[in-house]
């Protein structure tokens, strides 16, 4: 009997766990930013806090200090840095463009629960949107376009510190039209793990249009890249830095540097690889082990390569 009721006490337990880790934020209060005239009004809960002509300062007033839903409903020029801070949900519900520049334009770290939703931004910003340290954020339907402007990173993910982060979740984010020459990467992540990402599309950018460093247990759904690090040795898709354990759908390429780099990684297996048109490699496996790409083609002037990778393939067909 005693050996019953602790397995029934420990069911119920794991079963509210999962109820509960189910159940959407609940977040304290709403802010809304609209625009009247020359003034941009921010209200929170109804109550308006704010009536400026600055976007930016909307912006910020509308992030508070966390647990906050922020809808933004209209758009703007900022030129500074939105910072999130615990547990925000920041959404563009209406096309927005803004012409950023300056460092970092939104940004938050060391705060879990960070969500950043349908966020259209052309610019040039250092960085356009980095979270560092931030525990399960969820980046989805964002696109983001530098206008040929020397921007170092488009999405930067990263820990710092010897704490690794987990849990990113992102979904149709797309990056387009770095400056060239460069470290200037599409979506980047450092030394996170437990990643969920698809739909990830790059377009002209000068670095990697997806770029894994030093990330473990991940899994991607599909990436779409095109002419990413052209005049370099980049790759629309790439894992780097002791990366292992990553699992992808479906990559495509066309024109970039390298279509597909894994460079001291173990353990990357792509399900299909479609590249084409990449003057430097098509596919190169360098350094690392028991990484394979299973199927797909490769089309062009550079035949698909392994160096010092033991235990790794590559099951392409390839066409020159």
């Amino acid at each position: 009997m005693n050996t019953k009721h602790t397995g029934s006490v420990a069911l119920l337990t794991g079963l509210l766990a999962l109820q509960s880790s189910l159940a959407p934020t609940a977040f304290a209060a709403t802010a809304e930013v609209t625009k009247s005239g020359s003034n941009y009004i921010v209200r929170v809960d109804g109550v308006q806090t704010l009536s400026t002509t600055s976007y930016l300062a909307a912006l910020q007033n509308a992030a508070g200090t966390g647990n906050r839903v922020m809808n933004i409903r209209t758009s703007g020029s900022w030129n500074g840095e939105v910072r999130l801070r615990a547990t925000s949900s920041f959404n563009y519900l209406t096309s927005t463009y803004s012409d950023i520049a300056g460092s970092t334009a939104i940004y938050s770290y060391k705060s879990a629960g960070i969500q950043i939703n349908g966020a259209k931004l052309s610019g040039s910003p250092g960085i356009a949107i980095r979270l560092s340290s931030c525990a399960s954020p969820r980046i989805t339907n964002c696109d983001i376009d530098a206008r040929n402007g020397a921007v170092s990173v488009l999405y930067r993910i990263d820990s710092e510190g010897s704490t690794r982060t987990t849990g990113l979740y992102a979904r149709n984010v797309n990056s387009r039209n770095t400056a060239s020459g460069g470290d200037r990467q599409g979506f980047e992540t450092y030394s996170i793990d437990n990643y969920d990402l698809s739909d990830m599309k790059a377009t002209s950018v000068a670095g990697c249009g997806v770029l894994i460093n030093d990330g473990r247990n991940g899994t991607i759904g599909t990436t779409n890249t095109n002419t990413c690090g052209k005049g370099t040795t980049y790759a629309g898709l790439r894992w780097a830095n002791n990366s292992s354990g990553a699992t992808t759908s479906s990559a495509t390429d066309a024109g970039s540097a390298r279509g597909i780099f894994i460079l001291n990684s173990t353990g990357v297996t792509i399900n299909n690889a479609n590249v084409s048109s990449n003057p430097v490699d098509s596919i190169w496996i360098q350094n690392g082990s028991n990484n394979r790409v299973l199927a797909g083609t490769a089309r062009g002037p550079k035949r698909p390569v392994i160096t010092t990778s033991p235990g790794s393939s590559i099951n392409v067909a390839y066409t020159p």
